[in-house]
């Protein structure tokens, strides 16, 4: 367990924090979990960027995660979800869960789904797998936060050391 790691539980922020390698795999407590195994690597950031299908300027409202197709993606928090879309021409498949705090995770691309419209899940549970579904130039999990307002939110924002 990292120096950090054992500052975080001394100071009693965290419940349970999951090491491997240079990532932490799961916090059960104040913060989210990472959606993916380590391995990932950040293509889109949160933000204005020039969109890779059309090569306009746009503003990216989540976080591109990219990984081999087939790597399951697993719930950043617990919660219910609200939403599952199949072959939706954006979002492709993609699943939304609804967090205790009332924000709304949502998980885009992916080649399939494995959870269910009212289903509770809990942190780390698998939601479905990495894929290329709907408008993708390649395997990856587009990670999407909203406020309770409906906003979306940097996800970078909710991990203490970013993803």
């Amino acid at each position: 367990m990292s120096r950090r790691s054992r500052l975080l539980l001394g100071l009693g922020l965290v419940g349970l924090v999951l090491v491997a390698g240079p990532r932490t795999l799961a916090y059960a407590g104040a913060w989210p979990a990472y959606p993916l195994p380590p391995g990932y690597s950040v293509t889109s950031l949160y933000g204005p960027r020039i969109h890779p299908k059309t090569g306009l300027p746009s503003f990216h409202t989540g976080i591109d995660l990219g990984a081999a197709e087939g790597t399951p993606i697993l719930s950043a928090t617990g919660g219910r979800v609200s939403t599952v879309q199949v072959l939706h021409p954006m979002n492709g498949n993609a699943v939304f869960v609804v967090a205790p705090d009332g924000k709304r995770w949502c998980y885009l691309h992916m080649s399939r789904s494995d959870v269910k419209v009212g289903q509770t899940v809990s942190v780390g549970d698998q939601l479905g797998l990495v894929g290329r579904t709907g408008s993708a130039t390649g395997p990856h999990l587009h990670l999407q936060v909203y406020d309770v307002d409906g906003d979306t939110i940097d996800p970078n924002t909710l991990y203490p050391a970013g993803l």
